[in-house]
């Protein structure tokens, strides 16, 4: 579902509350690109993303024959200030469109505030993401691992996922710099080969071929490279 379309037909549209005229339009909502679109003889007229709007209302015009006007609000980084006033023949659509509206407005934060997770932190679980998403961990994993797939092959972060649990790019690098301490060894007063455990310190005698260990004293996985192993 990249493209959503909220309303089509005519809009009035005014400018830093002057009246800048009607057009025939397509309001449509890119999910993909996440911003509002409005449409013109298949041309973007203008483009907003949710953050940018601003305030979202249902006016009730006549007394005979009623109208509902919806208008949208939405702000420029240039501070120029947009709306589009929308006219329905009845309330139910009116009302419909505006919770729409919102709720476009609503996931964009929330995925925004997962983005800003992603970024202020080293390890990041697929819990923790779903919590700022607001959907159910145990059945919703793909929604999961699409937005934190998404965000890393766009270029937005950087790291990877393993679909429980995302790691920065930065946590990577010092692992690979532990690595490089692990692969440091040296030889005790009874001969035995003894490594330095990169979190804690701890120095552990080496007494298998097993490439992946625990730390006995921390618990921190530790990888031995082949080279000291073939020593053991």
């Amino acid at each position: 579902m990249p493209t959503t379309v909220l309303l089509r037909g005519q809009f009035i549209v005014w400018k830093n509350n002057a009246y800048a005229g009607n057009v025939f339009a397509d309001l449509s909502y890119d999910h993909d690109l996440r911003f509002f679109k409005i449409i013109v003889n298949g041309n973007i007229y203008t483009s907003f993303r949710p953050d940018q709007v601003k305030n979202i209302e249902i006016h009730e015009e006549g007394s005979l024959f009623k109208k509902w006007k919806l208008g949208l609000w939405a702000k420029w980084p240039t501070g120029d200030e947009w709306a589009f006033v929308f006219t329905f023949d009845k309330r139910g659509p009116a009302e419909n469109t505006k919770v729409s509206i919102e709720t476009f407005v609503e996931d964009s934060k929330r995925f925004d505030d997962a983005l800003r997770l992603l970024k202020s932190r080293e390890r990041v679980s697929a819990a923790e993401v779903a919590a700022v998403l607001k959907v159910d961990p145990g059945k919703d994993d793909r929604s999961v691992r699409e937005f934190v797939e998404g965000a890393i092959s766009g270029g937005q972060v950087e790291g990877v996922f393993d679909g429980k649990e995302f790691v920065s790019r930065y946590a990577l690098q010092r692992e690979t710099i532990r690595y490089d301490i692990v692969s440091k060894f040296e030889v005790n007063a009874s001969g035995a080969l003894v490594i330095t455990c990169p979190k804690c310190g701890a120095a552990i005698p080496l007494e298998t071929k097993e490439p992946n260990l625990k730390c006995r004293y921390c618990g921190s996985p530790i990888t031995i490279p082949r080279k000291i192993l073939d020593m053991v």
